[in-house]
């Protein structure tokens, strides 16, 4: 007499496997007789049954459909790697590639039939977590679980934007309202934070938009993109730039603090955007490495002033006034260390262009707005590096108060 092989679904009903064919349970008796249906009864209208009794197999009844060989060992392999997950240390990829890998070489109907890690991580995750205590923190951004209840608003939207796992995963979290600004905005604020961002993540980045219409109304500074990024890389943000852009963002300008790889990306997925740079990190640049200098020596301080002062001039006159700087200073090691630095990195630069920290008649000349933000938002948090979900909540709120 044949034995029936029985495993679990993920709904953890019993399915049982037998000549290729899956089944669900129909009925059990008292004599421990059971009664099975091919799971493609509604599929394929199959009337294929069997009966087994202790694990044995009594009688089977034929089918419509074809046996699915590949299918049913696609679904066993599942079954050990849920098994493997709730017993074992091993990572979940790991487990996932060990017992998928053999199959691969198998043939077409194999490959077809076995779900991509993706699809099943964040299953795998909860069977580990429900056996380990769902109080466990997920130790790295893989092991994040995000169900629907986690970023639905209370308009019945979603705050979920974007969870790109190709590669590096990235979050990228917007209410339906911060879209809508994404898309009809023309002046943004961007900056990234570590101190609040989760220990899954390296950093929290996001983007402000102005509200303002024109320079003499109110500025109006509102919160309407949150990125977590695992690097600050170009790679991480071309994925980030492709998941706006295909949202509708068009930026017209954006201030911003001097960082290459996203100034680059910008460009690069942007070429007509105006990027403009915090002139409060242009002074403290100047100030890097110079400070004892600066103090001690007035006429030192007075032409590295000077050159701070030429982000406030017309760009056509910033030649002239650097021209200026260079005939009126004094012949000093240290000073002309310095010009050389600047001429370096901000008069010849081609990344950091003599446009980007320019800030004549700009309204916004700095990021402070932004900078602001991120010290109210730790306080929010209470403590640097929350738990996951601590900060998806406490974003969710911020998004729902900001006053659009």
């Amino acid at each position: 007499m044949d034995v029936l092989e029985i495993i679990q679904t993920s709904k953890k009903k019993d399915c049982a496997i037998f000549d290729g064919h899956q089944y669900r349970l129909h009925r059990a008796n008292k004599q421990n007789i059971c009664s099975w249906l091919c799971i493609k009864e509604t599929s394929s209208n199959c009337r294929g049954t069997l009966k087994s009794k202790d694990g044995k197999v009594l009688h089977v009844s034929s089918h419509v459909c074809v046996p699915d060989v590949a299918a049913t060992e696609v679904a066993k392999k599942l079954c050990t790697i849920k098994k493997r997950v709730r017993e074992e240390d091993q990572s979940v990829s790991k487990i996932y590639l060990q017992e998928m890998s053999p199959l691969l070489n198998r043939g077409y109907d194999y490959v077809e039939n076995i779900p991509t890690l993706p699809a099943v991580r964040a299953q795998l995750y909860r069977i580990r977590r429900k056996e380990q205590g769902t109080a466990i923190e997920p130790k790295n951004s893989q092991e994040i679980e995000i169900m629907d209840d986690d970023v639905i608003m209370e308009d019945g939207s979603s705050f979920l934007l974007a969870d790109d796992d190709s590669g590096s995963r990235i979050l990228v979290l917007a209410s339906t309202k911060g879209r809508g600004i994404l898309k009809t905005g023309q002046n943004f604020f961007m900056d990234g934070t570590s101190k609040s961002c989760c220990m899954q993540f390296y950093q929290l980045y996001t983007i402000h938009a102005d509200l303002s219409k024109n320079e003499e109304e109110n500025t109006t500074i509102v919160p309407i993109i949150f990125a977590l990024l695992p690097r600050k890389n170009s790679e991480i943000y071309s994925k980030l730039f492709t998941v706006l852009k295909q949202a509708g963002w068009n930026p017209n300008s954006i201030t911003m603090d001097f960082e290459v790889a996203a100034i680059k990306e910008l460009e690069r997925h942007f070429p007509s955007v105006n990027i403009l740079e915090c002139n409060f990190h242009f002074n403290q640049c100047l100030w890097s490495g110079l400070v004892r200098d600066y103090k001690d020596d007035e006429e030192i301080r007075l032409h590295i002033r000077m050159c701070a002062a030429l982000a406030y001039l017309p760009e056509s006159y910033m030649d002239d006034g650097w021209l200026c700087i260079q005939e009126t200073s004094p012949q000093h090691a240290k000073l002309q260390e310095f010009f050389d630095y600047f001429v370096k990195e901000w008069l010849e630069n081609s990344i950091i262009t003599t446009s980007m920290w320019n800030c004549h008649k700009q309204q916004h000349k700095t990021n402070n707005t932004m900078e602001g933000w991120h010290e109210k938002f730790q306080t929010i948090l209470s403590k640097p590096h929350p738990k996951f979900r601590n900060l998806l909540q406490a974003l969710k709120d911020e998004s729902k108060y900001s006053d659009f």
